[in-house]
């Protein structure tokens, strides 16, 4: 697979994994379509943001995007998530390198170091 960037996340409400690979071509998603969506009509949360859609193409919850890299681009600090290894029931474990600001070059150095020192290109999680 060639692609810019990769998503992996469990599919709300299912036993299952999907896995996010983007479109060549990207598709424009308005603010009118996520604002009237049930999901965020609905939404009891304080604060509720749009923020996109996940990868069953439903809004993103409004807490949904917490455990990714997201709250830290949304500041402006460069972070990546390195994948570690798998739980014993299979699921996906990564670390989370979170540099300040501008610090594009060092998180990305200590991504490569930590893959360095554990690669994990050829692990793959234990089918049943």
């Amino acid at each position: 697979i060639e692609a810019e960037s990769v998503r992996i996340d469990r599919i709300a409400g299912k036993s299952t994994v999907g896995i996010e690979v983007p479109n060549r071509t990207r598709e424009t998603i308005s603010l009118r379509e996520l604002l009237s969506a049930d999901r965020f009509q609905k939404a009891n949360a304080p604060l509720t943001l749009a923020l996109g859609k996940e990868i069953n193409g439903e809004p993103v919850s409004p807490l949904g995007w917490i455990p990714f890299c997201f709250p830290f681009n949304l500041t402006g600090q460069p972070a990546a998530t390195v994948p570690v290894g798998f739980t014993a029931a299979g699921l996906p474990v990564g670390l989370q390198i979170v540099g300040r600001r501008f610090a594009e070059r060092a998180v990305l150095a200590a991504s490569a170091a930590f893959e360095a020192a554990h690669p994990w290109a050829t692990r793959r999680p234990p089918l049943d």
